[in-house]
Order: C-alpha cells, then sequence, then structure tokens
C-alpha cells in the first residue's frame, strides 16, 4: 500500500493512529504529548465547518499534526518568567546599600538641572502630566489654558529636558 493509500484510509483506523502517534512522537519528543496533540488534533479536525470538503481527510489531519507540533514547540522555547514572592518581598524589605542611595542621589540632582532648564509654563505642566497623571483636558481645567495649548507646552517640555538629558 503507497503512503497516499494509507493516509486515504478512514481516521479511526488504528494504523492511520499509530502513523500519527509515531510522527508526534518525534516531532514533540515524547509519547504523553504526543498522545495529547492527537486528541487535540481530532477535536480540530472535528471542529472543521464543511468537513464534506476535505478531499484527503488524513492528510488534512496530519496537517493540523504538523501545525499543532510547531505551535507546541515554539511555545516551549519561550522564555518563562518566573516569580519568586519571597526573594521580591525580601529585596522589598531590606534597606539600600550606601552606594544605590549616592546614586538615587546622583539621578535626582540630574532631574533637578535637567527640570530647571525648563521654561516654567512647561514644566508645571510636564510635572502635572507625568508626577499626578493628570490628562490634557484636567491640565487645561486647572490652568486655564486651551487643551492645544497645554499639549503644546507638553512636547516643547518633553524637548527641553531631552536637550537638556544630552548637554
Amino acid at each position: 500500500m503507497t503512503p497516499k493509500e494509507e493516509l486515504e484510509q478512514p481516521l479511526t483506523d488504528e494504523g492511520h493512529r499509530s502513523r500519527l502517534h509515531r510522527y508526534l512522537s518525534r516531532r514533540l519528543g515524547n509519547a504523553a504529548d504526543a498522545q495529547d496533540a492527537i486528541q487535540e488534533s481530532y477535536l480540530r479536525y472535528l471542529l472543521i465547518p464543511h468537513p464534506k470538503d476535505v478531499r484527503e481527510p488524513g492528510s488534512y489531519l496530519f496537517r493540523i499534526a504538523a501545525n499543532l507540533a510547531s505551535e507546541w514547540n515554539w511555545r516551549a522555547k519561550r522564555a518563562r518568567v518566573i516569580f519568586d514572592s519571597e526573594l521580591a518581598e525580601e529585596s522589598a524589605t531590606t534597606w539600600r546599600r550606601p552606594d544605590d542611595l549616592v546614586a538615587q542621589l546622583t539621578s535626582e540632582e540630574h532631574l533637578q538641572r535637567v527640570l530647571g532648564k525648563i521654561p516654567q509654563p512647561q514644566r508645571r505642566i510636564l510635572l502635572m502630566n507625568k508626577r499626578d497623571g493628570l490628562s490634557y483636558h484636567e491640565i487645561a481645567k486647572q490652568t486655564g489654558y486651551a487643551p492645544d495649548t497645554v499639549l503644546k507646552y507638553l512636547c516643547q517640555s518633553i524637548a527641553h529636558a531631552r536637550r537638556a538629558q544630552w548637554d
């Protein structure tokens, strides 16, 4: 029997299922994942809106399985983010080292210098937006400026800050 004839056998044929299992075991690296992938492949095949339109169901099922294996391998390669709550709590409760304090003071002094180079109206709007979290319309209500003016001043203050940072 040719490979094409084998694939055209009914999808419930045990030989067909074993070929699919061997294929997925090689692609996924273990038999348990292969079993899960087979079930998922059959499920996806059963969810096809018009299964009568599929000319070669066996080939189509193998294509579903191949796509599924690629998807699972891709997910397995992605880095997992692990959160260690004990480490985070310990880090939050420990005192900062002196060199951390020096770095913080240095960065605060730098920030003060940068803010000092921004004209007063733009600096006020920048702080209201970034520090206080106010929107353009809220700033406009508080300052009496038009929302377009607030946006213009905010853009100018950001441009001033970027220039001052590089000076």
